[in-house]
């Protein structure tokens, strides 16, 4: 595709010249890269419903992120947050530019995870969102890998906690695990 960096790169240049530093994040996969771009006027949580797939073609997404992460103003501290990827598929975005990876698996119980994130448990499996975690760590390093979780969220799972003390219990437990296998939990309230 064509790449038109004219309205955004005279804005960043004039904050690096500033003194700023960018720090740039992509959140969820865009509508012209997910698998799903008809869903794009759905809702989810907050989102277009396409965003909770991953990007058909791995190849044009990472060569999306090399442009963003390496050309004229843009080079910036990279982070992406988006759906559980496999170990070759997160080396290849690292070796294009990115400095960090945010897994969004939202829930850390493989029954809510299906019932809350449908998209992304029909993109992978739960067990896979671990593994993913776990090769992110490996590729990125222990510190540039987060977690997001979002807080509250299984008190409204059909199988979820009913009570705000079980919720608040099951989330301890789900951010020691994230530290314990090396990173950060990253809470997002929705509410």
């Amino acid at each position: 595709g064509v790449y038109r960096w004219d309205l955004l790169d005279p804005k960043i240049q004039a904050l690096t010249d500033a003194g700023f530093e960018i720090a740039a994040q992509f959140c969820y996969t865009p509508a012209w890269a997910s698998t799903h771009p008809e869903r794009e006027n759905e809702i989810i949580v907050c989102l277009p419903a396409s965003s909770a797939f991953g990007p058909k073609d791995m190849n044009d997404f990472t060569t999306f992120v090399e442009k963003i992460a390496s050309v004229g103003p843009r080079k910036a501290n990279l982070t992406l947050h988006m759906q559980a990827w496999d170990r070759k598929s997160l080396q290849r975005l690292k070796d294009v530019g990115l400095d960090a990876f945010t897994v969004q698996i939202e829930v850390m119980d493989p029954k809510m995870f299906t019932e809350i994130c449908p998209g992304k448990a029909e993109h992978m499996p739960y067990e896979g969102w671990l593994q993913s975690i776990h090769d992110a760590v490996d590729v990125y390093g222990v510190g540039n890998v987060a977690v997001k979780l979002i807080p509250g969220i299984t008190l409204f799972a059909p199988s979820g906690h009913k009570t705000w003390q079980e919720a608040r219990d099951y989330h301890i437990e789900a951010n020691r695990w994230c530290i314990k296998n090396g990173a950060l939990p990253a809470l997002l309230a929705m509410w």
